[in-house]
């Protein structure tokens, strides 16, 4: 059985346009049920806004090319760590497993091949706990295995399976005490990556889920399975969304490659810490940045003169 896949949309036609027909192109989009939230408006809500979210249902209700479209709206807003929380809850609970997208993510022709394959070859493994498509842009890439394994968790383009998801712990207390452990810290933040900061978000109010799930991954000794080079492209970093601009030379990570099932060693490993402090690092406070970006530009020419581009 494929996975279904849950869609999470608020108020960017655009954006949401451009999406579903990206993924109804994709290889399995018509052997997959597609389950759309669409948040609803905030109390707020200006008359554009108000227009925008009629305009992104109107186009859920226009999709084609799935097995199956399941749309829920909500009257008001959620927020999306909240919306993501609850639909994923209500279908993963429902069906075992689920691969997760956002409004603004363009997925390669083999995505759900690829989220498939690994989902199935690994629901009896409960070490890996989640599964993701995409992977940033770093001069490590070149010397990674074509899927590699991390404790750090990419949301991305993402799935995984009941059993896992229900270990979910949003608890900021449980969370204090185990990052008062300065051992745990130092692996949560990868030693040079200041993950514990996006905790502050949530002190007044609940605003991102993602933080959350890592935190759970890290703290039962979990594992994300990683592509080398990204499935996924993230199209709405232009200030629209809710999360942060980020340079597109960032995130648009190698997309040009078939998938080919590999798999990996269960074990992480330095190269892998060394990837993730490279690609993860805020670029401000990078060193040597010009001259890695340089390698990174330079393998990567050489590589698409060789195997094309896939989109």
């Amino acid at each position: 059985m494929k996975a279904p896949i849950c869609l999470f949309l608020y108020n960017r036609p655009k954006h949401t346009e451009i999406t579903l027909n990206n993924l109804a192109l994709a290889k399995d989009a018509i052997n997959s049920d597609l389950y759309i939230f669409c948040d609803g408006p905030k109390k707020e809500a200006t008359p554009q806004e108000l227009e925008n979210i009629l305009a992104v249902r109107q186009l859920a209700e226009k999709c084609k090319g799935f097995n199956s479209i399941t749309i829920t709206t909500a009257e008001h807003n959620q927020g999306l760590g909240n919306s993501i929380i609850n639909g994923v809850n209500h279908v993963i609970n429902k069906f075992g497993k689920c691969i997760v997208l956002e409004d603004d993510h363009l997925v390669h022709p083999d995505f759900i091949q690829y989220m498939n394959h690994y989902l199935n070859e690994y629901e009896s493994e409960k070490k890996v706990m989640h599964i993701s498509a995409f992977s940033r842009n770093s001069y490590l890439q070149f010397v990674m295995p074509r899927v590699f394994v991390s404790r750090y968790m990419d949301c991305w383009g993402w799935g995984t399976w009941t059993d896992r998801w229900s270990m979910l712990d949003l608890n900021l207390d449980n969370v204090d005490q185990y990052l008062s452990n300065e051992d745990n810290l130092n692996r949560f933040n990868f030693s040079k990556l200041d993950y514990h900061t996006y905790f502050d978000q949530n002190r007044v109010k609940f605003k991102t889920w993602a933080i959350f799930w890592y935190y759970t991954i890290a703290k039962n000794n979990g594992l994300c399975l990683m592509p080398k080079y990204s499935f996924i492209k993230n199209i709405g970093n232009d200030g629209s969304g809710t999360n942060e601009v980020v340079k597109a030379s960032e995130l648009a990570s190698n997309f040009n490659n078939n998938f080919k099932p590999f798999r990996p060693k269960l074990k992480e490993t330095l190269l892998s810490e060394f990837y993730i402090q490279d690609a993860y690092a805020k670029r401000s406070k990078k060193r040597f940045n010009r001259p890695k970006k340089w390698l990174h530009d330079i393998l990567s020419g050489i590589r698409n003169k060789i195997i094309g581009s896939t989109i």
